[in-house]
């Protein structure tokens, strides 16, 4: 089951897969601090997202 599974699947899919497991155990452990930092990321992300479409 698991070789179809994995010949169907993309590497990309799998990590992505892993990624969000990993980040929803930390929600759960500890959500105040994983909230804040998503919030900061995303905030960088944008800030320079649009200071790049101003020039």
């Amino acid at each position: 089951m698991w070789k179809k599974f994995l010949k169907k699947s993309s590497w990309t899919d799998i990590v992505v897969s892993l990624v969000f497991i990993l980040l929803g155990v930390m929600l759960i452990a500890n959500p105040e601090v994983i909230t804040a930092a998503i919030a900061i990321i995303l905030g960088f992300i944008v800030i320079r997202n649009g200071s790049s479409k101003i020039y």
